[in-house]
């Protein structure tokens, strides 16, 4: 996946697919990035994870624009777009809807202190709940309740969680990073340039 942590990173990434025997891939968007340091083509298998693998989630919310609850799950790395998100938050707030953001997902000591000088810095403290790394069980009881589901990712292959959530219908915003755009249709919900607070 790009970009790359560093050159050594690079060198044993370039040294793996050129010595395997075949590579899979989650989405076609990583199979191109492959192929741009060898050509990887003729032994590289695309397999996606179908929603048929996905366990029903049991929805019954209504769309009360007093209070929208949006949730977003993924670690606590730059390339989740989390920044943004929380950037996006705060746009949506100033126009005065009410909304509660369920984050979902933990990092090292650094990532954690990065999302919450953002949730306080643009003083988001009561919007947004941070749940740190749940179970499956969990994350389903919030997916329930949830109206519209956030992927802002900067850098993806294709999440299992959105798969998860388009399985269960419930209204994705994605952006359009990695192999978002293979499984993200008009149906879903839409798709928002990486990166772009006031898109998301």
């Amino acid at each position: 996946m790009e970009p790359t942590k560093n050159d050594s990173a690079r060198a044993f990434f370039i040294s793996a697919i050129k010595f395997a025997d075949a590579i899979h891939t989650v989405s076609s968007h990583l199979a191109q990035a492959a192929s741009k340091y060898f050509d990887v083509r003729s032994k590289t298998f695309t397999i996606r994870r179908t929603p048929d693998a996905v366990k029903a989630i049991n929805r019954n919310i209504s769309f009360d624009m007093d209070q929208i609850s949006l949730t977003s799950i993924g670690r606590f790395n730059w390339t989740k777009g989390f920044t943004y998100l929380l950037q996006a938050l705060k746009l949506v707030n100033d126009q005065g809807y009410t909304v509660t953001l369920n984050l979902i997902g933990d990092g090292d000591e650094n990532e954690r202190n990065e999302i919450l000088y953002w949730i306080d810095y643009l003083g988001l403290t009561d919007m947004v709940k941070l749940h740190g790394y749940l179970k499956s069980e969990s994350i389903d009881a919030i997916l329930e309740k949830t109206h519209i589901y956030l992927q802002p990712s900067i850098s993806e292959g294709i999440p299992n969680t959105l798969t998860r959530v388009i399985a269960n219908k419930i209204p994705v915003v994605a952006s359009s990073a990695g192999g978002i755009p293979e499984i993200v249709h008009d149906e879903h919900g839409i798709l928002v340039p990486p990166g772009n607070p006031e898109s998301i």
